[in-house]
């Protein structure tokens, strides 16, 4: 199983790549699909889903749950991201749905889901809609209308955070 340090390795190469193309948006999306990089980060998601499961650690799955977010907030060829592995994604709402059930998710995870439920459509799916936690807790952070800026924790660190650290510190 592929480490959080060997993901942030891979995630610096393939931003490497995606941040070199240039052309128009559909011709970059092109070159993503044809040298595999939609393919890569598709596998990447799914190691941090993984990854996720097997740790206590809530590092993976924050990683997991920017990608997913991201991959529906921003046009792929300018993240290197395209469709996700369905099953990853419900795997990573599943254990955030525990996480907020349970009271455990940490301040900077909560705070990250904040941000992101302004972009709701990306947890309002069919198949996600039996995570009632989570429904709940993006329709009170929707309703609440203060979006955060920055995750409270942690910002010295976001250089080893892959993309998700990237998004944040720019």
């Amino acid at each position: 199983m592929l480490t959080l340090d060997d993901l942030t390795l891979l995630e610096r190469h393939l931003l490497t790549l995606v941040y070199c193309l240039t052309g128009r948006m559909e011709d970059m999306g092109a070159q993503l699909e044809q040298r595999g990089i939609f393919d890569h980060y598709r596998a990447i998601h799914q190691a941090y889903a993984q990854l996720s499961s097997a740790q206590t650690d809530q590092e993976a799955l924050k990683r997991a749950l920017f990608i997913q977010w991201y991959s529906l907030a921003e046009p792929s060829c300018f993240t290197g991201i395209g469709l996700l592995d369905a099953e990853a994604e419900l795997l990573v709402l599943t254990q955030l749905d525990a996480l907020l059930q349970t009271g455990t998710a940490d301040a900077e995870l909560v705070t990250m889901l904040q941000y992101y439920a302004y972009w709701d459509y990306a947890f309002n799916r069919a198949e996600f809609q039996h995570l009632v936690t989570l429904q709940t807790c993006i329709r009170e952070y929707m309703g609440a209308n203060v979006c955060p800026t920055a995750p409270p924790l942690r910002i010295h660190d976001m250089p080893n955070r892959g993309q998700m650290g990237f998004y944040w510190l720019t």
